[in-house]
């Protein structure tokens, strides 16, 4: 019995989840351009506080050599030690843009979000619509409109509002959890 709860359980999960896809269908795009600005924009904002360090411990401290490979490599890159050392309002700079490209990518992440969920939104609700048209005047008879209206409005808000930030705040907890691990490697191994 146990058995075939289970495997009942399991088809109402991908029954749910295949909907979820087939309702998201023609917005998919948006949803993955979302994504991509969410993940761009987070690892341009892991690299805002890496500037100072590079600075700090790279062309400003007495002795370089005790900094961390990536710093090493990150002078070298950026034109040396003595370069940066005349030019530090270019770290200033750095961390600026850095920060204005994040900010934009997380207004870009909000906007086609946003566009998507409303347009499944729309189309749940042309959908319901069609759906009680050509339900018998029987059942409208028997079901309470104002309960049926509060019923259907409600529950495409509450759609509507788990598709606009818990899509791609999804994609932003996986994130989240994938980029540091290598960012970490990568500045000091014993981390």
């Amino acid at each position: 019995m146990t058995n075939s709860l289970t495997r009942t359980d399991s088809s109402v999960k991908k029954s749910r989840y295949a909907l979820i896809w087939r309702l998201m269908e023609g917005q998919r795009l948006r949803y993955g351009m979302a994504i991509g600005a969410l993940v761009l924009g987070s690892c341009i904002l892991y690299l805002v506080p890496l500037v100072p360090q590079v600075v700090l411990d790279g062309v400003l401290a007495a002795d370089p050599t005790k900094a961390s490979p990536f710093v090493g490599r990150a002078v070298t890159w950026a034109g040396g030690r003595e370069f940066l050392r005349g030019q530090l309002w270019l770290a200033g700079l750095a961390v600026l843009l850095l920060t204005a490209a994040s900010g934009l990518l997380t207004y870009l992440r909000g906007r086609w979000s946003t566009l998507a969920s409303e347009a499944i939104a729309r189309s749940l609700r042309l959908k319901l619509y069609e759906r009680l048209q050509h339900l018998p005047c029987a059942w409208h008879d028997k079901a309470a409109t104002g309960d049926t209206v509060q019923r259907c409005t409600s529950d495409v808000e509450t759609f509507r509002q788990f598709l606009s930030g818990q899509v791609v705040e999804i994609g932003r907890a996986v994130f989240m959890m994938l980029v540091p691990v290598p960012l970490m490697l990568a500045l000091d191994p014993r981390m």
